[in-house]
């Protein structure tokens, strides 16, 4: 798989959210192939169901094959995927689940040369939005990033199923999204024009947008959440079950507006310190993190982040976002040991990172945030 990131691909073919949004399916797919491979995680399909997924497709005259799938993207799943494809002649690829489903299908598709159409259940992340997949080992470490040539091209979120989604992942979908502003100005308090490219620029003014937005209405949705969770255990019929406002710009926030400001940095830059951190303890604490999301690993790795950044104020507003949200604020909160060698590991593996200025006042700040982050 060619990396390519030399273009801006800024956003999907076509988005869809909204309602019933699964009867688009038939138009969608009229124009990639009536044979399709299905890749989707077992609640996932569960939840499609409710929302006469199959039906849809019979409906539409496509032939399919489902494929359901508990584990890390990994390169042997990529391959093992890519060859049925292939040999079995389907024109166009589905995923549906959550942010792990997401990377795998839109690597899947770019090795079998396939067109794809994405339904995320959660709002955990905007990896139904970007052009690029995280891989792992099978064992669970981080791999690699692979950045494509070429946008998802249709994503479908329907509301109906994001309502089945626990506060948990929206928040940590918050958090991973509001990185963006963080990280984008990393090693600044903040960025003015004129002083880096117009692009990055603009990018870092959307996602502070974006991260206010999130500041202000994130409880609100998660209120809005937690209610209809409620509601739907009682019952309701789907007319009573929507969307409230909150939870529709948070939702929003996390999967498409936090893809484009990624599109806008090319893949690149968007992601600094919060992120370094997580590819780490993914990779060398493993058992210890897999219990945790990947917006909860790197909202730890963002309070580093905006205190590398020297900017106070700031992480005591990620701090308390976070903290009224219940997520995890430290590594030992994160499950790493309150051990000198795990904390002598990872601080020397951050020093080394190419990120951290070579100075040794650009060390002596990284250090500074460490010792924040290590317990509480």
């Amino acid at each position: 798989m060619t990396e390519k990131i030399s273009s801006y691909r800024f956003g999907v073919g076509k988005y869809f959210h909204e309602k019933e949004v699964l009867s688009h399916l038939r138009e969608e797919l009229r124009g990639f192939s009536d044979k399709a491979l299905v890749i989707s995680g077992k609640k996932a399909m569960e939840a499609l169901e409710e929302q006469d997924f199959r039906k849809c497709l019979k409906d539409a005259g496509v032939s399919f094959r489902e494929e359901l799938y508990v584990g890390y993207p990994n390169t042997e799943k990529v391959e093992y995927f890519s060859k049925l494809a292939r040999e079995e002649g389907y024109g166009v690829l589905i995923g549906a689940g959550g942010g792990k489903i997401m990377d795998l299908s839109k690597a899947v598709a770019n090795q079998a040369g396939l067109p794809l159409l994405l339904i995320p259940t959660t709002a955990a992340t905007c990896a139904a939005f970007t052009p690029l997949s995280v891989l792992y080992t099978k064992e669970g470490k981080y791999d690699k990033a692979i950045h494509f040539d070429r946008e998802v091209d249709v994503v479908l979120v329907d509301e109906d199923i994001m309502l089945r989604q626990g506060t948990r992942y929206l928040a940590a979908g918050m958090v991973d999204a509001m990185a963006k502003y963080i990280e984008i100005s990393h090693g600044e308090r903040s960025l003015k024009r004129g002083t880096v490219p117009l692009q990055k620029y603009l990018a870092y003014q959307m996602a502070e947008e974006l991260f206010t937005v999130l500041e202000e209405e994130g409880a609100e949705a998660c209120r809005e959440l937690r209610e209809a969770g409620e509601n739907n255990r009682q019952a309701l019929s789907k007319e009573e079950m929507k969307l409230g406002s909150a939870l529709q710009d948070c939702v929003f926030c996390n999967i498409a507006l936090t893809g484009i400001v990624s599109g806008m940095m090319q893949g690149r830059g968007q992601a600094a310190l919060g992120h370094v951190l997580y590819n780490l303890l993914r990779t060398s604490f493993t058992e210890e993190t897999r219990g945790f999301l990947h917006g909860e690993i790197v909202g730890v790795g963002l309070r580093l982040q905006v205190l590398y950044n020297q900017n106070e104020d700031l992480e005591e507003r990620v701090t308390k976002f976070m903290k009224e949200r219940g997520m995890p604020i430290t590594l030992q909160e994160l499950g790493i040991p309150n051990q000198p060698e795990a904390k002598d590991s990872i601080l020397s593996a951050l020093l080394r990172n190419s990120l951290v200025e070579d100075s040794e006042e650009g060390r002596e700040r990284l250090k500074r945030g460490f010792h924040r982050i290590w317990k509480y």
